[in-house]
């Protein structure tokens, strides 16, 4: 999905290009920074989804005012100021570049310092050259014909003269998708379901018992599969998440999804875990559960995410397991998978494991840090070969995989139910 990002001003990173292709152009699979706590890790993750969170924002304040809620909604000038680098005199500017059905788009958005929305352009690649979906720069607004039919602009204008500097452009169109109130055409259409598909571990719209295929607790046909399909995919996930938690969390019985069939045709679920308490099986509450248990679902559902074909965006990997289970996930889970990985590292020795095209590290300079990817360091491309280091024996201290270990079966149960359920789905 993501093939290269480019910032100005956020946070700690320094304003240079991190590219997420090989030096001979293909789009990278996975993406795994390693570094110390304070280098700038989490940057690089809230850089990765500033884009997501910015995009859902419209959608997720019209459920928070359709619920009733007091949960706080989003605000993008607030959001655009705390990611914007203290004392930084210029533009807060973000560039993506995406690969969506090999199709190139260059998503690009600035701020001033006060977090108001200066610039925000839709570019898509054809034939060598750029078409412009949509742009807004100042106060005026284009959009391309071929994108947008006619009987969609007067809506789209509406809602941006009235919302623009609350919301992103972008953000009121997947809103206007999402709810069925405006069909973009083909590339545009694409553009949006897959911006609805991938699992950011870092943003405030995320619960834990939801997750990128559905959003507040429905199944919406724009992410592109069927209640039918969800529904398998779900009694999958319980099953699996009931095994894994039963060894980590010996007083869970067992954990499994409700359903309810709503007027519109959406599907309603909510995450049921049961405990045992004496000689009885009964339904948890919150207080009932530790927190690292909430943690532990939203992983699993990362994973499942994956290996259903969607991108993940995760910090701190192996904060919650250890380094043979890691050492798992990434010889095989992300083989498998023909989505997108980007995660974060503090354990060094993991690297002995990644392809050097996958590794990035950071390099600190005058309170700024630069991100490389180790295979595009010169020096150590040439003479410190990860690979060779590790079968020369240099890491003998790290202890390899058990694969009679706990954490080694707990992925294999992974590996086990997921291919189940594509194989039911026709995937």
């Amino acid at each position: 999905m993501f093939s290269k990002l480019y910032t100005e001003n956020f946070r700690n990173l320094s304003n240079e290009e991190i590219s997420f292709r090989t030096r001979r152009g293909s789009l990278k699979q996975a993406a795994f920074f390693f570094g110390d706590n304070g280098v700038g890790k989490t940057s690089i993750i809230y850089a990765l989804g500033f884009l997501k969170c910015t995009t859902d924002a419209f959608l997720y304040n019209f459920r928070i005012h359709q619920s009733n809620s007091t949960v706080q909604p989003f605000n993008l000038r607030q959001h655009a100021q705390q990611h914007t680098r203290l004392g930084a005199k210029g533009a807060l500017k973000i560039h993506y570049e995406l690969i969506i059905d090999k199709e190139l788009y260059i998503y690009t958005l600035e701020f001033t310092p006060e977090g108001t929305l200066e610039k925000e352009v839709l570019f898509r690649k054809v034939r060598g050259n750029f078409h412009v979906l949509f742009s807004y720069t100042g106060h005026a607004l284009y959009l391309c014909d071929q994108e947008f039919s006619k009987s969609m602009e007067p809506w789209l204008r509406r809602q941006f003269n009235e919302h623009i500097q609350n919301y992103t452009f972008l953000s009121l169109i997947y809103y206007g998708y999402r709810e069925d109130i405006i069909h973009p055409k083909n590339h545009l259409c694409e553009f949006l379901k897959r911006l609805g598909r991938y699992h950011l571990q870092h943003e405030s719209f995320n619960h834990q018992d939801h997750f990128n295929i559905v959003e507040n607790q429905s199944v919406y046909a724009t992410h592109g599969i069927s209640p039918s399909e969800f529904e398998l995919f779900q009694n999958a996930g319980g099953v699996l998440v009931t095994q894994v938690a039963k060894v980590l969390y010996p007083n869970i019985d067992h954990v499994r999804y409700k359903y309810e069939k709503q007027k519109d045709g959406k599907l309603a679920y909510q995450l049921m875990t049961y405990i045992k308490v004496g000689d009885q099986v009964q339904l948890a509450q919150n207080h009932q559960l530790p927190k690292s248990y909430f943690s532990f679902l939203e992983f699993c559902f990362a994973l499942l995410d994956l290996l259903v074909g969607n991108a993940v965006v995760y910090d701190d990997m192996d904060a919650l397991f250890s380094s043979e289970t890691l050492k798992y996930f990434i010889k095989n889970i992300t083989q498998k998978t023909s989505a997108q990985v980007m995660m974060t590292f503090n354990t060094p020795e993991l690297l002995n494991y990644i392809d050097p095209i996958f590794a990035y590290i950071f390099i600190e300079n005058n309170g700024l840090v630069s991100i490389r990817c180790i295979d595009d360091i010169e020096i150590i491309r040439d003479s410190h070969n990860i690979l060779k280091r590790y079968e020369s024996g240099q890491y003998n201290h790290y202890v390899p995989i058990n694969e009679s270990g706990r954490s080694y079966k707990l992925l294999m149960w992974f590996d086990q139910y997921v291919t189940s359920f594509k194989k039911k789905i026709g995937q």
